[in-house]
């Protein structure tokens, strides 16, 4: 049971991190928006939604 315990420590601890953020600009849906974001150590995936427009992404840290 131990060897389970650490194995969950060590994967919750190498997850992502949630972050939201507003903003003006094409990354937030254009002229005002709101964005949200998962980001781990290789990536970052966002979705936006503005008051003209939204916008989804994806970019990898190689």
């Amino acid at each position: 049971m131990p060897i389970i315990a650490l194995s969950l420590v060590s994967l919750c601890s190498s997850a992502g991190d949630y972050q939201p953020a507003a903003g003006l600009g094409q990354q937030y849906g254009d002229v005002l928006g709101t964005q949200f974001a998962y980001t781990t150590e290789a990536s970052k995936y966002f979705v936006s939604l503005g008051l003209v427009g939204f916008s989804a992404d994806c970019s990898n840290n190689v």
